[in-house]
C-alpha cells in the first residue's frame, strides 16, 4: 500500500466525519441531550495522558487518558511496517480511538441523565397528586 494512499483514505474519514457530525448537529439542533465533539476533546484536553510504544523498533502505541474523574480510556494505533512508524501520527489515531470510546461512554451517561430526569419528573407529579 502506498503512502498516498493510506492519505486519501485519512482524508476521506475526515471529511465523512465532518459531514457526518454536520448531519447530526443539524438532525439534533433542538435536543438538550447531546453530546459533542468539542466536549469531547476538551475532556480529552484536560486528561494526564502516557505514551507507551510496543517492539523495538516501535511498530504500535498506547496512550492512557486519565480523564478528570480518574477513570482511564486507552488509546491505541499501529503500523505493519516499522520504517513507516511515526510518532505524531500514532498520536493522532490514539486520540482518535480514545475520542470513540469516551464519546460512547458520553452517550451512556447522558442516557441515564435523562432516565433520571424522566423519574424526579414522575417523582414531583406523583407527590403533587398524593399531596
Amino acid at each position: 500500500m502506498d503512502n498516498d494512499y493510506v492519505v486519501f483514505c485519512i482524508n476521506y474519514f475526515t471529511i465523512m466525519n465532518t459531514q457526518l457530525e454536520e448531519e447530526i448537529r443539524e438532525h439534533h439542533k433542538d435536543n438538550p441531550y447531546f453530546v459533542t465533539k468539542e466536549q469531547i476533546e476538551a475532556i480529552l484536553d484536560r486528561a494526564e495522558t502516557v505514551e507507551q510504544y510496543q517492539h523495538d523498533p516501535p511498530i504500535s502505541m498506547t496512550i492512557s487518558y486519565k480523564l478528570q474523574n480518574g477513570f482511564t480510556v486507552l488509546g491505541r494505533s499501529a503500523v505493519v511496517n516499522h520504517k513507516k512508524f511515526d510518532v505524531g501520527i500514532g498520536r493522532k489515531m490514539c486520540r482518535l480511538h480514545a475520542m470513540n470510546q469516551l464519546w460512547q461512554l458520553e452517550g451512556y451517561r447522558l442516557q441515564w441523565d435523562m432516565y433520571n430526569e424522566q423519574l424526579r419528573i414522575e417523582q414531583e407529579n406523583l407527590a403533587r397528586r398524593l399531596g
